[in-house]
């Protein structure tokens, strides 16, 4: 029909309408015109406010989104039944990395059952501002899911930041306050929140005088984006300073359904979404599918 805009996913999984946003203007600039447009008076045409009311607002049901339907039903996509346990590295550009929707969310494969998959993305030093789609955070695990530990071995769908390459080993503590990672000697990983806009702002909140012989891992949430900026503390034994280098961001991308607010949340991460797992606990993870 006219004046529609058809959007095509790009990316299986279930959705609900409010997962995509778009904004429209009963106002049209000279900027969002072509040269054509402008001298042929499509400025003048919708000068007038076409599909808006006198308070700028679309009028009923002209700019509503509605799903494509095949045979009645909206094609609203569909969660994959397919277990993965996929490794993905990426590189120093700009990176879109969509992992497996076979995780939280209505169940998979029309089911009731939740996925299993449980993916791992590596961060073995600088990167640049990546995308991540279907992250899913271990502690907001929903249905009596636990995250993965021997011997209880139920896996239901979390996913990993590797960040042993940089830590220079496992991960051994998680908060969510950076005092708390300097007054200790373990490998730690950090989350707050509106924070730190720098990599000289989280050198000063680090408490000075610290003799933490190992590094640690900031990462600095901005609540309006979504994006967390990931800053390396590293030390050196004995030493009182330390250096600070931004690594990159990930823009966590989140779904609007209540069932899927696990995903892409890093309110709800745990020390187990930077703990790598082993060989034998992803042959687990394929035991119990």
């Amino acid at each position: 029909p006219g004046r529609t805009l058809v959007v095509n996913s790009l990316i299986d999984g279930e959705h609900v309408e409010a997962d995509l946003g778009v904004s429209v203007s009963d106002t049209i600039t000279s900027d969002a015109l072509s040269p054509t447009q402008l001298s042929g008076g499509t400025a003048q045409l919708f000068s007038g406010g076409l599909g808006f009311d006198a308070n700028g607002d679309p009028v009923v049901g002209r700019y509503d989104s509605d799903f494509a339907q095949d045979s009645g039903l909206d094609v609203a996509g569909i969660d994959s039944f397919n277990i993965n346990n996929n490794t993905v590295e990426g590189g120093l550009g700009d990176d879109v990395i969509v992992l497996s929707s076979n995780g939280i969310g209505n169940g998979v494969g029309g089911s009731t059952v939740q996925g299993n998959s449980v993916e791992t993305i590596e961060i073995n030093g600088a990167f640049g501002d990546d995308t991540v789609i279907n992250f899913t955070a271990a502690s907001a695990l929903s249905d009596g899911q636990t995250a993965l530990a021997e011997p209880a071995v139920t896996v239901k769908g979390y996913d990993i930041f590797d960040v042993s390459g940089v830590l220079e080993g496992t991960t051994e503590g998680f908060y969510t306050d950076i005092t708390s990672a300097d007054d200790n000697t373990d490998r730690d990983v950090v989350i707050v929140s509106d924070a730190y806009a720098n990599a000289a702002a989280v050198a000063t909140a680090y408490a000075a005088g610290s003799a933490d012989a190992d590094n640690d891992l900031v990462i600095n949430v901005d609540s309006a984006t979504n994006i967390g900026t990931f800053y390396l503390i590293e030390n050196t034994a004995g030493s009182t300073s330390e250096t600070v280098t931004q690594l990159g961001s990930v823009d966590l991308g989140t779904y609007d359904a209540a069932d899927k607010s696990p995903i892409g949340n890093w309110d709800a991460m745990n020390i187990e979404n930077f703990q790598a797992l082993g060989v034998s606990e992803l042959t687990d993870t394929f035991a119990i599918a």
